[in-house]
């Protein structure tokens, strides 16, 4: 007969094994959300003016909502801050490659103070305060695709070099500051399958702690924690829709001429409340994810689908940014269109 004592213990036993058993199951499930579209920004006549007597080309900008204010980076070095209802709180024109000036932007960030446009051919980070004026220029090691601005540092990722994977600069005194193991992805070589300098493109994203790039040819995610000096490398490209992504970009290889121009299997990286978003490609005319939510740790959340409303279709969205919780900021460039959306969780499946 077992006495009261050896009871309790089994019980306990029997109920810590039991949550174990339902993480393990819940770590094996991901979820599956729906962009909802809310509001076209681009519909409203006064912003359609403003951006056509600027002579704004939305599909060759950088477009970010931030507290209030939608802030535009275009070709010819045109920056401009509207409201949310397209009335233009200022705007300035920096074309050219000196000091504060630029043709093309190929990524920004924003932060409380800070606007911070990437000049890819010149190699550096330019930098306006919050209100337009013009800052200083960050030098950077060599060229990159993206960048992350946070804590008063620039975030970059250097794809070519042998010993280590990231730097930081320090915006205030452009020191430079050296972390990740290169080890984590000393794979890629092994993989690589053209000598195109374009199957190491890759996206960037950071937060106060994390530092996250998708190695778009490789459709791999590597997330380092700065805090703990380690690193995570994800592999996406067995998940259906970047494997069907993958599989069509291996076709077109063997119809184009050597060096040609590559697919892409990522859009972007973007920050989404907890996690980062992969925005990824895909067909129209399908229930397709648009994008995949990733927690820091390393696993995928959920897959975001489009949503039909009407003839409006979500596509893929660039700068995907919070306004409050749950609602969204997207730049639609392929349709030339700035969105409000939100995220509609649904119920869970197995993936």
């Amino acid at each position: 007969m077992l006495n009261l004592i050896q009871i309790i213990a089994i019980i306990l036993v029997a109920q810590i094994l039991g949550c174990q058993g339902q993480n393990t199951q819940e770590q094996l499930k991901v979820g599956e959300s729906v962009f909802v579209h809310e509001r076209e920004l681009t519909a409203n006549e006064n912003l359609q003016n403003v951006l056509l007597n600027y002579g704004i080309d939305l599909f060759h900008s950088e477009v970010i909502a931030y507290k209030g204010q939608i802030i535009i980076s275009s070709r010819g070095g045109k920056i401009m801050s509207l409201t949310m209802d397209g009335e233009v709180n200022w705007s300035l024109e920096r074309p050219g490659r000196g000091p504060g000036e630029f043709e093309d932007p190929h990524d920004m960030q924003i932060t409380d103070d800070m606007i911070g446009i990437l000049n890819k051919e010149d190699a550096k980070i330019i930098l306006y305060t919050i209100k337009g004026q013009f800052y200083k220029d960050v030098k950077l090691r060599g060229s990159a695709d993206q960048f992350g601005m946070v804590d008063g540092g620039v975030h970059i990722f250097y794809p070519y070099h042998n010993d280590f994977l990231f730097a930081r600069y320090d915006i205030e005194t452009g020191e430079e500051q050296r972390y990740g193991d290169r080890d984590l992805i000393e794979v890629l070589p092994e993989r690589r399958t053209s000598d195109n300098f374009m199957f190491y493109r890759n996206i960037l994203q950071t937060d106060d702690r994390y530092t996250v790039v998708g190695l778009v040819h490789y459709a791999l995610i590597l997330i380092y924690d700065r805090e703990e000096d380690s690193g995570t490398l994800m592999d996406l490209s067995e998940e259906m829709e970047i494997a069907a992504s993958l599989k069509s970009h291996r076709e077109w290889v063997k119809k184009s001429p050597r060096g040609a121009g590559v697919t892409s299997h990522f859009l972007d990286l973007v920050k989404t409340g907890d996690f980062f978003g992969v925005i990824i490609p895909g067909p129209w005319e399908k229930d397709y994810a648009s994008m995949y939510r990733i927690s820091p740790h390393g696993r995928i959340y959920d897959k975001v689908y489009k949503a039909m409303e009407g003839e409006f279709k979500v596509g893929a969205m660039k700068n995907l940014t919070m306004l409050d919780d749950g609602i969204y900021f997207g730049h639609i460039s392929s349709m030339d269109r700035l969105v409000i959306v939100s995220i509609a969780e649904e119920e869970m499946s197995s993936n």
